[in-house]
């Protein structure tokens, strides 16, 4: 006599008697749900990892623009005075100055989980030059040393910090391709 599966036992299901069926075939019938509950409890890790992995990227890229948009206007600034000391330290404790630590914090703790989160060999290559690229602080010690006053030395730091734009929408345009939803069954 075969056995057919009910609920109640700690699997979710329970050996039911089952007149006519074959012995194997309650087996096999037992192993196709569990495999396919293990497939679903998969699927569903691998969307959230993605979603995760989503929403790091958009927070880094927000944050770098807010970043270089903050630096932009302090090398537009640094134009038309040198900064002194004084006004480092004041600048620091102003919203503007606490929020520009913070963007780069989110930056530099978005990446870290991402790299914790994934292997893709083009997203980790794409991190490592929005980071790179973030990290080049001696690009504008013009500004806090007084001799971005000169057009050409204001000149690299715009530079400097379109290229900080481009490289995080390289990161976000490669995040898209990467971890991008799955095609659905029957989607063209």
């Amino acid at each position: 006599m075969g056995e057919r599966y009910g609920r109640g036992s700690r699997t979710g299901l329970q050996a039911v008697p089952c007149d006519g069926c074959p012995p194997r075939f309650a087996d096999q019938l037992k192993e196709t749900i569990l495999s396919g509950i293990y497939a679903a409890a998969e699927s569903s890790r691998n969307e959230e990892r993605r979603q995760r992995q989503r929403l790091l990227i958009a927070d880094m890229v927000h944050a770098a623009n807010s970043w270089v948009d903050t630096l932009q206007i302090i090398a537009i600034s640094s134009a038309g005075h040198r900064w002194k000391t004084s006004d480092m330290i004041e600048w620091v404790n102003t919203d503007s100055g606490r929020a520009m630590a913070q963007n780069m914090e989110i930056i530099k703790q978005n990446a870290r989980k991402i790299r914790f989160e994934t292997r893709d060999v083009d997203l980790l290559a794409a991190l490592d030059v929005a980071q790179t690229a973030v990290s080049n602080s001696e690009i504008f010690e013009p500004i806090w040393n007084g001799s971005a006053r000169d057009a050409e030395t204001r000149t690299v730091i715009y530079r400097h910090l379109n290229h900080v734009k481009r490289v995080f929408l390289d990161l976000e345009e490669i995040g898209i391709k990467v971890l991008a939803d799955p095609p659905t069954k029957g989607a063209p």
